[in-house]
């Protein structure tokens, strides 16, 4: 019998593929309650990121919109009624380097319940209101036509509103190829066993259940086979594999994480916010000090973690150089404190990636 012992819960995040008559329930007036792809759908659509705030840390190209998600919670201020967390990437596989979240960037935006773009008396319900435009009409800036980012410009060839960094986007892809594809979200609360939670974890499945112990078989055998193919030009196997095993068997969070995985394959996400991040493998560097809020200098604690489940859906997950990461953890100001104008506060990234 499974059960949920996480007080606060975890909640976890499932893409949620709709048609493309369907997608109007994303956009921004509809506050979804998350999106992975497409354009951004911002919550303040007036005080948008700067154009450098957008650009990849390696190498200073315009981040893609990757995911968002509707994140509050009762004791938030007053000033964060509404409130979204912003997750944007590299699209170039060269910038995703082992453990450097430098490809990423993730903003925190927060609205009052009062405000000057959404109705305060009640949200709109895309199943009963249908497909219609933000009764609030408000005088929002350009956005580039590529990446739903601010536009400062034309480009002078396609004559399409753009970013900074737009002209160069035009002239090598179209909008459909520099996006993800567009999906919704589904939140849904983790259950898990209780042996789970436990600080020591026996290995050993043959302790559990059988069901639990075929799982972990099957584990095994499927990171048996990466491994070989990982190292098949290389002579010495047999040895590989043992000191591979003798490796597997003590990493104890990398046991850990997969039976976190195995009990919901298809998460995207897990949302913890004030909590504890689910570790990867203790064979990756640990993870780095958590810097100060940028905004109010207080405390960042933990808030969501981005899954490797979602690298597959996006398409990005090909063998060779890729867009990669074990987990990917997001830090977010403990106070959600208030920011210029109802802006985008840029927040803490961590990425951890597997080791062979």
């Amino acid at each position: 019998m499974q059960q949920s012992i996480t007080e606060p819960p975890v909640y976890l995040g499932f893409a949620q593929s709709l048609a493309s008559s369907e997608l109007f329930r994303l956009r921004s007036h509809y506050l979804p309650l998350g999106k992975i792809g497409g354009l951004p759908s911002w919550l303040n659509p007036v005080t948008l990121p700067k154009n450098e705030e957008l650009e990849c840390g390696v190498c200073k190209k315009p981040l893609c919109f990757l995911m968002q998600v509707y994140a509050t919670r009762d004791d938030d201020p007053p000033h964060s009624f509404h409130r979204y967390l912003y997750v944007f990437i590299c699209r170039n596989p060269a910038c995703s380097q082992l453990q450097d979240a430098s490809n990423i960037a993730v903003f925190r935006c927060a609205l009052p319940r009062e405000n000057p773009y959404y109705l305060t008396d009640r949200s709109l319900d895309p199943d009963l209101d249908g497909d219609i435009a933000n009764p609030i009409q408000t005088e929002t800036p350009k956005l580039c036509e590529i990446c739903g980012c601010y536009a400062s410009k034309k480009c002078g060839k396609c004559m399409k509103s753009c970013c900074e960094n737009g002209t160069s986007l035009s002239n090598d892809t179209t909008q459909n190829k520099f996006l993800f594809p567009e999906m919704g979200i589904e939140m849904d609360q983790e259950f898990a066993p209780q042996s789970l939670f436990e600080e020591s974890l026996d290995s050993d499945a043959s302790d559990g259940d059988s069901d639990d112990g075929e799982i972990e078989q099957n584990r095994r055998i499927s990171e048996f086979k990466k491994f070989v193919e990982q190292h098949q030009e290389q002579g010495d196997i047999a040895n590989n594999c043992e000191e591979y095993e003798e490796k597997a068997d003590k990493d104890l969070d990398f046991i850990r994480f997969n039976r976190f995985v195995e009990l919901n394959p298809g998460q995207v996400l897990r949302y913890l916010r004030g909590g504890k991040p689910l570790l990867t493998t203790i064979r990756a560097p640990a993870l780095p000090d958590i810097i100060d809020c940028g905004h109010c200098g207080g405390p960042r604690t933990f808030e969501m973690q981005l899954m490797p489940h979602l690298l597959s859906l996006l398409g990005v997950d090909s063998v060779g150089q890729s867009i990669d990461w074990a987990s990917v953890y997001i830090y977010t100001c403990a106070n959600s404190c208030m920011v210029p104008h109802s802006g985008y506060a840029k927040e803490f990234v961590v990425k951890q990636d597997f080791i062979d």
